[in-house]
């Protein structure tokens, strides 16, 4: 299928300030009616997104792009990034770790958890 042909040229405008204005995005694409869950992606370029949709095969595809920086708390895992988390996520709070690798690598959750102990 030929997904970036449905983009029009307001919707790779947009895309193409996002990405100058936050130097990635998150893509998130979910194949209905597959019986899986989606896949999910960071971005640098339009050549990611283009080279991204090219690959893909399904007859059905979601792409969901968000805008905003996902996944905002990032470093080496040590005691001053435990900290910032513990700091800005509530306690209680679900939360995820990702390793963050950029396209063509997928996103993978490395862990999830809720609240403060756990997050420990």
């Amino acid at each position: 299928m030929d997904y970036v042909s449905l983009f029009s040229p307001h919707n790779i405008a947009a895309v193409h300030d996002w990405l100058s204005e936050r130097g990635e995005l998150y893509i998130y694409l979910e194949y209905p009616h597959s019986g899986g869950s989606g896949t999910a992606y960071l971005i640098r370029t339009l050549t990611d997104l283009k080279q991204l949709l090219a690959q893909q095969a399904y007859s059905e595809i979601e792409i969901l792009i968000f805008q905003r920086i996902i996944f905002p708390i990032r470093g080496t895992a040590d005691a001053a990034l435990l900290q910032r988390a513990l700091e800005e996520i509530p306690d209680k709070q679900y939360y995820t770790i990702m390793s963050l690798d950029y396209y063509p690598s997928d996103l993978k959750p490395l862990a999830d958890g809720q609240g403060h102990l756990e997050l420990r």
